[in-house]
């Protein structure tokens, strides 16, 4: 074991770039939720975002050159994604409900496209996938509402995950949202 981070009041959620040379990570340390990549040896760290609001649940692009994550800037938690060197985000969905957050994303194989969990007050949780090409989202899981632990097949045509409240299944949705469930 190797400690990468003394980060005082937290170092947590790494995602390692396609070529394991860097991660990026969330960072309390300036209490905000903020993104810093850092070298795998521990070196070459630099800051990636620095603001008022809180980035989390960074996950590194397939190509290695962009960075997708959450952020409270516009009120609830959005996805946004920026380039893995820096630079301005952007945001990638339109949702503007008050009471949904979107969170964790989960890049395609391709990298076309990312799933996420869209969370509510109500205690729900459904898988949705927004195209990078044209901005567009759609739900894929079923009308269950407890999505969870996701993961994209091979070729990117379905999607996998665990569903239900006390009865909790296993679903496979074709990732394209023509069939839930």
């Amino acid at each position: 074991q190797t400690r990468i981070t003394e980060d005082g009041d937290g170092a947590f959620d790494p995602s390692l770039s396609p070529d394991n040379a860097h991660a990026v990570f969330v960072t309390t340390a300036g209490g905000q939720a903020d993104l810093h990549v850092i070298g795998t040896d521990g070196k070459e760290r630099r800051v990636l975002t620095e603001t008022p609001t809180n980035e989390t649940s960074p996950r590194w692009s397939p190509d290695g050159a962009s960075i997708a994550f959450s952020s409270d800037a516009d009120g609830p938690e959005r996805l946004f994604l920026m380039p893995a060197g820096g630079g301005a985000p952007k945001r990638l969905t339109t949702n503007t409900a008050a009471d949904e957050h979107e969170v964790e994303p989960l890049w395609s194989p391709t990298g076309e496209m990312l799933a996420f969990y869209q969370h509510n007050r109500a205690g729900r949780s459904e898988l949705w996938v927004v195209s990078l090409a044209s901005a567009t989202t759609w739900r894929v899981s079923a009308d269950e509402g407890h999505a969870k632990l996701a993961e994209w097949s091979p070729d990117g045509r379905f999607l996998w995950y665990s569903d239900g409240d006390e009865n909790i299944d296993i679903w496979a949705a074709r990732s394209d949202g023509s069939e839930r469930g």
